[in-house]
């Protein structure tokens, strides 16, 4: 009796898993490189706390874009902290949208804030998978491609997510020495 419960127990998490690695997308393929990227304007809210909690932040500039009828290019999570350094509700990331030009201030939340990234290399990496998953998948291999051209990678990380045909496609921006 005992022999078939853990059975049952194992085949059950074994389902689960092997489900969740292909719902969420870890075996496809991380694409990396070094680009140019152009200068971004971002705007977004700060965030405190575990950065899997970020989406409601993201989610509220996407919501005020959209009433004011703003084009919200591209949304972005900028991770300001290294999670291996810090604890995680210590860390600092902002989340907004990528838009086309800077808003005047008196038109903006108060809790809203804008500023433009300049342009510049990034270590680029692409990734059709899940953004939930991209922090076991695709930080590790742009870290070992680091490793493997000789360059450390150095906070923050941007990470942009764009929705193509129903697919999330997450760039990740990492700086770079």
């Amino acid at each position: 009796m005992i022999k078939w419960f853990f059975i049952f127990l194992f085949g059950g998490i074994a389902t689960v898993a092997i489900s969740l690695y292909f719902k969420l997308g870890a075996y496809k393929d991380v694409q990396v490189e070094i680009k140019d990227r152009p200068a971004l304007h971002i705007l977004y809210k700060k965030h405190f706390g575990p950065y899997h909690k970020i989406s409601p932040v993201i989610e509220q500039v996407e919501t005020w874009t959209a009433k004011n009828d703003i084009e919200c290019f591209t949304s972005f999570g900028l991770y300001i902290d290294d999670p291996k350094e810090t604890d995680a509700d210590r860390l600092k990331s902002e989340g907004g949208c990528i838009i086309k030009e800077a808003i005047p201030k008196a038109k903006l939340p108060l809790d809203f804030e804008q500023r433009t990234l300049p342009a510049k290399k990034y270590i680029v990496a692409t990734f059709t998978g899940s953004p939930a998953i991209g922090p076991f998948v695709v930080y590790p291999k742009a870290s070992e491609w680091a490793i493997e051209n000789r360059l450390k990678l150095l906070s923050p990380t941007i990470e942009t997510y764009e929705i193509q045909n129903k697919q999330v496609i997450t760039t990740y921006l990492f700086n770079y020495e």
